[in-house]
């Protein structure tokens, strides 16, 4: 299987009255209960001891490994790293850290950034993320965040400029991208 399709795989489901109005699991059950409203994925850290088979029949263990309040440019934060371990017939095929932020709501003014683009790198790989791709790849992640398939809430609840490009589709195309460049599976990313 491609590098990090495992995000498809194995992802908790909760019932339709169980979600928060922005999409998300209401808070508390696995997540801690942080008071702060909105959660946003905000990076995290891969290493692969072997590759995802088609027809894998795979178990994936989740535990939280840190929780961290801080302040930022943006008011009150709280980090949550959260650990998953795939395997399948008793072998790691790869674990993960993924860092989850909670932050205060959103306000006009506090929501959009601008930021300079990096520079052009020296291989490129264009992808236009359309409305259609972003919202095939919330249900295909089992991803209800409504900033990234509802422009309506994502611009008047969010205060987003438009919809929200999911970190995990960017963490999966540049992904891919290296492992093309390389010619071989990934060890890390």
């Amino acid at each position: 299987m491609p590098p990090l399709a495992h995000f498809c795989l194995a992802q908790p489901v909760v019932p339709m009255d169980s979600l928060g109005v922005d999409g998300h699991p209401a808070k508390g059950g696995f997540l801690p209960p942080v008071p702060l409203p909105r959660r946003m994925w905000a990076g995290g850290r891969l290493q692969f001891q072997r590759p995802l088979l088609v027809g894998d029949e795979i178990l994936r263990t989740s535990r939280i490994k840190d929780v961290q309040y801080k302040s930022g440019r943006s008011g009150a934060l709280c980090f949550v790293i959260i650990e998953h371990r795939l395997e399948s017939s008793g072998q790691v095929l790869l674990t993960e850290e993924q860092d989850i932020v909670y932050r205060e709501a959103a306000t006009a003014l506090s929501t959009v950034t601008k930021e300079e683009p990096a520079r052009r790198g020296e291989h490129q790989r264009s992808v236009t993320p359309s409305s259609a791709i972003l919202f095939r790849y919330s249900a295909l992640t089992f991803n209800g965040h409504r900033i990234h398939y509802d422009r309506q809430y994502a611009v008047e609840q969010e205060f987003y400029p438009g919809l929200v490009v999911h970190g995990p589709l960017q963490a999966t195309l540049l992904a891919n991208f290296a492992a093309d460049l390389m010619g071989r599976p990934l060890a890390a990313f």
